[in-house]
């Protein structure tokens, strides 16, 4: 028995093939003319980037992996240090490296100064230098009570003392110390806190500043474990005008 297709069946049919060819002329007529390079985000992406839209995500990333690397470094850092100064325990141990006995009541080694009141020391970890100057504290002291004879200068002296034991004893807020202590060197008409060296002492000196740069100086580090992005400029200075050590490193 034949079936005889009705006009809503034909109807339908013709919709659907409306509908498909529709469908499938739409993404034809939006490439036909299009070329490759439409279909290339690095554009897209560079205006994005430009635009600055995208700066805070990016310096989060940049700061997220300097903060990994760094931790790496300062543990590689800190497991050198420690192998270092265990190297020098032994050594002190096995009496071949002897050291002051000031270094076990919390106090810097000597390198053997003969003016030690203004030398360089070493630091009890080895990995900080120490500056002494005694002058400097002598003369602190003296400017502090060379108006001490007039009562009202003593009084303003002891009451700019007194605002700066405040705040070193309290919670300082920011600039707030640096103020005090202008105040009382003020009030006490206290000259800058310097040393003049004579030219043998600034010899001495460095010959002392030397030694210890040699010592504290072996963890330095390179142009090449400078890694943040804000430091671009400072890696590629240094690697055209490399530090002298930096230099012989790579001569040997």
């Amino acid at each position: 028995m034949n079936h005889t297709h009705d006009l809503a069946e034909w109807a339908a049919f013709l919709s659907l093939g409306v509908g498909v060819h529709a469908a499938l002329s739409v993404p034809y007529f939006l490439t036909v003319d299009a070329d490759l390079a439409d279909f290339d985000p690095r554009p897209a992406m560079s205006r994005l980037v430009e635009s600055g839209r995208l700066d805070l995500a990016l310096i989060t990333v940049a700061n997220a992996k300097y903060d990994v690397r760094e931790t790496a470094s300062e543990a590689r850092e800190f497991v050198a240090d420690a192998r270092q100064l265990t190297v020098l325990n032994l050594r002190d141990l096995a009496g071949r490296a002897p050291r002051s006995s000031h270094l076990h009541s919390g106090r810097c080694p000597m390198i053997h100064s003969n003016k030690p009141d203004l030398s360089w020391e070493i630091g009890a970890s080895h990995l900080r230098g120490v500056l002494r100057a005694d002058r400097i504290r002598t003369d602190t002291l003296t400017q502090l009570v060379q108006h001490w004879a007039d009562p009202q200068s003593r009084d303003d002296i002891i009451d700019a003392l007194d605002e700066l034991a405040a705040i070193v004893t309290g919670v300082a807020r920011e600039g707030e110390l640096d103020a005090a202590v202008e105040q009382v060197e003020d009030m006490a008409g206290m000259d800058t806190a310097q040393v003049e060296v004579d030219s043998r002492d600034v010899r001495r000196l460095l010959a002392e500043a030397t030694e210890v740069a040699r010592v504290v100086g072996r963890f330095a580090k390179g142009a090449s474990e400078i890694k943040h992005p804000a430091m671009l400029p400072t890696r590629l200075y240094l690697k055209a005008s490399p530090l002298p050590e930096q230099q012989d490193r790579r001569t040997a």
